[in-house]
Formats: structure tokens, sequence, C-alpha cells
């Protein structure tokens, strides 16, 4: 909790990614907008958990939730933090909340956009 609190005095963009994993810690809106409300980051990315790596000696390809579950999630919690979907792939299980008009592309944020 003390990061969380600490987020918003931070002289940065930040981020929160929530990495969701069915039948761990899928669902539970509320208690992610409560979350997400004290660390009041510039952007949230829910993702869903995907079956590779180390984790396949732990978890199974069924604790994977769909794209259309994550994209329902993300629009759930968009409403009680007020930020919308900015941004998804779908390939990769992952939408990014914020507000409409935000810049994601860091080089042009800072200037690094060299063309």
């Amino acid at each position: 909790m003390r990061t969380l609190e600490l987020m918003p005095s931070l002289d940065t963009r930040t981020v929160i990614r929530h990495t969701l994993v069915k039948g761990e810690n899928f669902g539970w809106v509320d208690e992610y907008a409560a979350l997400d409300r004290i660390a009041d980051p510039d952007l949230v990315e829910p993702k869903g958990y995907v079956f590779v790596g180390s984790s396949r000696m732990r978890l199974s390809m069924s604790c994977m939730p769909s794209f259309a579950e994550i994209r329902d999630f993300s629009k759930q919690l968009g409403d009680r933090i007020g930020m919308e979907i900015i941004k998804e792939r779908e390939d990769s299980r992952v939408v990014l909340l914020g507000h409409e008009g935000d810049e994601t592309d860091v080089r042009r944020l800072y200037g690094l956009d060299q063309n």
C-alpha cells in the first residue's frame, strides 16, 4: 500500500499493470479500482495471463482469460476510475486505459522522435 500511496507524488508518468489469472486474481473490479484510485496512475494496463514460460509448471491453459473477458473487465474498471480504452492488442490479451488524447509514444512525449 505504501508504494501505491507514493505514486501520485512521483514526477513522471505512471502505469499500473494488472496481470489477470482466472481462478487466482481475475474479477474483483471494485477492489482493483480502489487500489488504482490510491495510486492515481496516468495509465492502467489490464493484461490476461498467457500460458508461457515457467508459469506452465503451476498454472494451466484454463487460467488464461479470453481477450473478450479482459476487454469487459477493462471497460468496467475504466468506468470506475474515470478512464477509457485508448489502445488494445488482442493477440497479447492486453488493454490500455487512459484518457482520450493521452500520448502513449514516449519518443514523442519526451521529444525523442528524430524523424
